[in-house]
Formats: structure tokens, C-alpha cells, sequence
């Protein structure tokens, strides 16, 4: 994680890059499998919306990345913005698709299905 044998070599600006580098880079892992799953949700009923939120949350996490990696953590600012913003949307529209598959298999009201 930056603070092995390798980075004793490294000076303190190189070492602060990297692990920079490091923590951008988990970071995004972490969160990859949760955007995905979520475009692939809201993408089963708005797939436009899907698709430019997707492109909304890829921008944000490209400037997430150049920020955080050129000017530390204070840089990720403006990146973490729209990823939020593109997270928060997404959630909402894959919320809205599973209820709409719900209502439509009468998975919500089940004396409804029986009539």
C-alpha cells in the first residue's frame, strides 16, 4: 500500500503521489460494482437515462480522479459533485424500475394478483 521496501526509495513527493494514485484507484473498485448494478437496473426501463448518467458519473470520476491525484484530497471536490449527483439520480430511477416491475408482476400487492 505504498509503504513497503519499494517506497523507502521514493521521495516524500513521490510517495504522496502514489499513494494518491493508490487510493483513487480503490476507491474507484469499491464503488464499481454498485454503479454498475445500477445502470443496469434503471437502464431495463429508461436506458437513455441510464446511459447519460452512466457518461455523468464516468465524467465526475475522471475529474475525481485527475483532482485527487494533481492536488490531493482538497481536488476530488468537484468530481465527487457529480458523482453524487449521478449516484443519487441513479439510485432514484432504479427504485422507480423495481417498483414498476413489481406493480407489474403484483409483486407489491398480492390479493391483487389472486383476482
Amino acid at each position: 500500500m505504498g509503504s513497503g521496501v519499494f517506497s523507502k526509495k521514493l521521495s516524500y513527493a513521490e510517495w504522496f503521489k502514489f499513494n494518491n494514485a493508490q487510493r483513487v484507484h480503490y476507491n474507484f473498485l469499491e464503488n464499481l460494482q454498485l454503479v454498475l448494478i445500477m445502470i443496469f437496473i434503471a437502464g431495463l426501463k429508461q436506458p437513455l437515462a441510464a446511459l447519460i448518467l452512466g457518461c455523468i458519473y464516468l465524467a465526475g470520476r475522471l475529474v475525481y480522479s485527475f483532482g485527487y491525484g494533481m492536488m490531493g484530497p482538497n481536488g476530488r471536490n468537484i468530481g465527487g459533485l457529480f458523482q453524487g449527483l449521478a449516484l443519487i439520480t441513479l439510485f432514484a430511477l432504479s427504485l422507480y424500475t423495481v417498483s414498476e416491475y413489481m406493480k407489474m408482476y403484483h409483486i407489491a400487492n398480492p390479493s391483487a394478483a389472486k383476482q
